[in-house]
């Protein structure tokens, strides 16, 4: 779930992307520590993902990250104006995309 659903378009904002591993009654799976992967498509890119996990070998400049607590964060970075699809992917769960639209301002 995005923090915003628009965003400016311009290298000066950011979209925060939280990613949740839920089970089938929509309770978050804390014991879930999986890979998952972000694509983005659209005016945009992947600035930053990871989790709040204390000792994380992992970097946070690639696109396949594990979860922490069954969470994890995706920054998404603009690069002009339009929607910005993104979307997450693990193994034996169902993709879950978001949009995020990129707005030239005034």
């Amino acid at each position: 779930m995005p923090d915003r659903t628009t965003i400016r378009a311009d290298d000066t904002d950011l979209s925060f992307v939280t990613i949740e591993i839920r089970d089938e009654q929509g309770i978050l799976a804390t014991t879930e520590n999986r890979p998952v992967t972000v694509t983005v498509e659209g005016p945009g890119v992947l600035q930053g993902f990871g989790s709040a996990r204390p000792d994380n070998p992992e970097r946070y400049d690639t696109d396949t990250h594990h979860t922490f607590d069954g969470r994890i964060l995706a920054v998404v970075r603009p690069t002009g104006a339009g929607p910005i699809t993104v979307t997450a992917t693990s193994a034996g769960l169902a993709p879950v995309t978001v949009t995020v639209t990129s707005q030239e301002c005034p």
